[in-house]
């Protein structure tokens, strides 16, 4: 299980963390002292309707859900305009991969 990141948790990611770069998705993340938090962002680039990027939101946050996070890590999840048409465990393993 993990928290929704803050503005301010995602702030330091954005400035320290390390990326991963996927098909689907890219990654940043770094180690922190507190418990596992993420994060998911998703440009109006990626799917113009504010529907269908909650839709990839509730896609994504339930294969963060179901997945063994590290512990003690904070993750920004950035989609990219591929995400759409793929399936859901092309999906699960390409994060799974990215999260490691």
């Amino acid at each position: 299980m993990f928290d929704r990141a803050k503005t301010k948790d995602v702030q330091e990611v954005i400035s320290k963390g390390k990326s991963k770069h996927f098909k689907n998705v890219s990654v940043r993340s770094i180690k922190t002292s507190s418990p596992t938090k993420a994060a998911v962002v998703i440009s109006k680039k990626v799917e113009k309707t504010a529907v269908g990027r909650n839709k990839i939101k509730r896609k994504i946050k339930e294969i963060l859900k179901e997945l063994k996070l590290p512990t003690k890590k904070t993750i920004i999840i950035y989609a990219k305009k591929g995400i759409i048409q793929t399936d859901r465990e092309a999906l699960k393993a390409e994060i799974q991969e990215a999260v490691k």
